[in-house]
């Protein structure tokens, strides 16, 4: 029974922490999409290597440790382990990473070692456009295709944490946390009342644009 409980955590540890870590390191980024998952899979075995050279000090001497005649008193240490390296590491790799990865694209700068880890630039001008709105929060204005009474054809709204859009490589939709209407000039008038929200596909959009100060308001990220 020990031998294949050991075979079940093996199994599990070789490889769920890359898996784990390559999936935090994508959060928040534009990516690009692979459609056979050879790379994917490359990058969590890649992970997974990077976590078990880390903690093979302990791995080797909780093997020596459960394969010996008295094996009962680690089983504590086994699922220590598997916490360590199931479940906090590769937590924290996957998130330190995705730090790193984030900032160097949002500037431009990846290195070798950025690209060895992941990294890449698979933003277009929507993402980059948007990176920038939910570092600070935004204004936008929205110039539909077609408008109506019910939904004018030029929209003001803040963009900010409860706001999104859809990055690369998913479909480029837009969601506002809150509307005003703006006259021809793009000149705020009032919010929208009752109070709206605004989920757009890119296909109805016509034109974004990104005012700084519109009607002298500034605008944060909530």
């Amino acid at each position: 029974m020990l031998d294949a409980l050991l075979s079940m955590v093996v199994a599990v540890g070789v490889a769920l922490p890359g898996f784990v870590a390559g999936e935090l390191t994508r959060r928040d980024r534009a990516v690009a999409a692979y459609g056979d998952g050879q790379s994917t899979l490359l990058q969590a075995l890649f992970y997974a290597v990077l976590i078990h050279l880390v903690w093979s000090w302990r791995s080797w001497t909780l093997g020596q440790e459960l394969s010996g005649p008295q094996w009962q008193p680690y089983l504590g240490g086994l699922v220590v382990w598997v916490l360590l390296v199931v479940v906090v590491s590769p937590v924290m790799l996957g998130l330190s990473i995705n730090y790193l990865l984030r900032h160097a694209e949002e500037k431009g700068s990846l290195s070798w070692w950025h690209s060895a880890l992941g990294g890449q630039d698979a933003r277009d001008a929507w993402d980059f456009a948007f990176q920038q709105a939910a570092s600070k929060g935004a204004w936008v204005l929205v110039s539909l295709k077609d408008g109506s009474a019910q939904c004018p054809r030029m929209l003001l709204g803040k963009y900010g944490e409860r706001s999104a859009s859809g990055q690369t490589p998913a479909e480029h939709d837009l969601f506002l946390q809150e509307l005003w209407s703006v006259d021809e000039s793009g000149q705020p008038v009032e919010a929208l009342d009752p109070p709206s929200a605004l989920w757009v596909s890119k296909t109805e959009i016509s034109a974004i644009y990104f005012p700084e100060h519109p009607g002298g308001d500034k605008v944060g990220r909530t």
